[in-house]
């Protein structure tokens, strides 16, 4: 009977030892994780010609080709360039965390980085930073940054005007950029436009060194009621511009007579509140400005990513002004054969086209004029002729 408790005792203690299965949640249909994009099936595009997916390469959002191609609104920052190319990319500039990367986005950019061509978005932001900057990618943020490559010095911050800056490379291997301080903030803020120009290097006019003057911040308004072509004639005027010249399209013209509903108001530079300008009023979205320092002349235009021609057409008669501007154009002019018919006194007025199109500069001249202008392009070379022969 002892025997008979002890191994009943024993069987129930190797029971209690005994673990249960685990439960096992089977997962709801109607949620599944999505396989990587690098294993997505080719596409087949015709019967035999099979490519891959295009999902793993749009995911790369800085590995999309684009055409790098700025709009000439006076002279940019690197960081005004940069934020233009990431405009509607869903990337954004990660604010400056040092003084060397505030001293970057504050350089002048380069008249060279506006045109890059079709490259990716990786390749323009880091041709833009230089060589000294290693570009940063914040995937879950979306946020791309810079910092300075090891071995590069990190500009010394200038508490007072006078103080001089430090240049060269770093005999160290390792050196941190400096850490911003409210007083470097506030020094920075006051000096931000003091920085060396070398733009002249790049564009080939001249070799000399100068720093730039802090650009004028001014309040520019639409009043309520106002056509935007007064109101940008204003603006022009009060930056000091001598000369302003409006496309001659028949859109755009009608869309600059429109009146302002709203008003507008934008503190900054005339290129700032002409992009702020641009993005609140859709009729004018295409719309760009060129300034031309040369000639004492700023342009607006709609040939949104087009390069464009200005001139001060300009001559003691019709005869003269037409030449010149034929010459301008790089066309042919001749003497005997070009103008057989009567002139005319002329005015002088400035005047802006897509780059080459001569045959809008004549028309746009000769409109006035019972003469019309013919091209032949073999040569190019203008005859002008009268519009309605006897």
């Amino acid at each position: 009977m002892q025997t008979r408790w002890l191994m009943l005792t024993a069987g129930m203690l190797v029971g209690c030892q005994t673990t249960s299965a685990p439960i096992v949640t089977t997962p709801t249909l109607n949620i599944r994780t999505a396989p990587e994009l690098a294993s997505t099936p080719a596409v087949h595009t015709s019967r035999y010609v099979t490519e891959r997916a295009a999902g793993a390469e749009m995911v790369d959002i800085l590995g999309i080709p684009l055409e790098a191609r700025l709009p000439v609104v006076g002279q940019m920052t690197v960081e005004e360039g940069m934020a233009f190319l990431l405009n509607g990319s869903g990337v954004s500039l990660r604010p400056p965390s040092t003084y060397a990367q505030t001293q970057l986005y504050a350089q002048p950019l380069p008249m060279s980085h506006s045109d890059l061509g079709k490259l990716p978005l990786r390749s323009a932001l880091q041709v833009m930073a230089g060589q000294a900057f290693m570009l940063e990618e914040d995937v879950v943020r979306r946020e791309v940054g810079f910092r300075l490559k090891p071995g590069y010095v990190p500009p010394k911050p200038r508490l007072h005007d006078n103080e001089p800056r430090v240049k060269g490379w770093s005999e160290s291997a390792h050196l941190s950029d400096i850490a911003m301080t409210p007083a470097l903030k506030q020094s920075l803020k006051a000096n931000k436009a003091s920085l060396t120009d070398n733009d002249a290097l790049f564009v080939g006019e001249s070799t000399s060194r100068s720093t730039p003057a802090k650009q004028k911040m001014s309040t520019y308004r639409v009043k309520k009621g106002e056509t935007y072509r007064k109101a940008l004639t204003r603006w022009a005027h009060k930056e000091g511009n001598r000369h302003l010249a409006f496309a001659q399209d028949a859109a755009f013209l009608k869309a600059l007579e429109s009146i302002s509903t709203t008003g507008f108001e934008k503190t900054g530079t005339l290129s700032m509140a002409v992009a702020a300008l641009t993005a609140s009023v859709p009729r004018l979205s295409s719309m760009r400005l060129h300034p031309n320092p040369r000639l004492d002349l700023v342009a607006f235009h709609p040939w949104e990513g087009d390069s464009v021609t200005t001139i001060m057409i300009q001559g003691n008669t019709l005869k003269q002004a037409v030449k010149d501007t034929v010459k301008h154009y790089d066309w042919h002019w001749d003497e005997a054969a070009s103008w057989p018919v009567n002139d005319y006194p002329f005015s002088a007025f400035p005047l802006v086209t897509r780059q080459g199109d001569i045959s809008s500069a004549m028309a746009t001249i000769l409109g006035p004029y019972p003469l019309k202008a013919q091209r032949l392009d073999a040569t190019k070379t203008i005859y002008v002729q009268e519009s309605n022969p006897l």
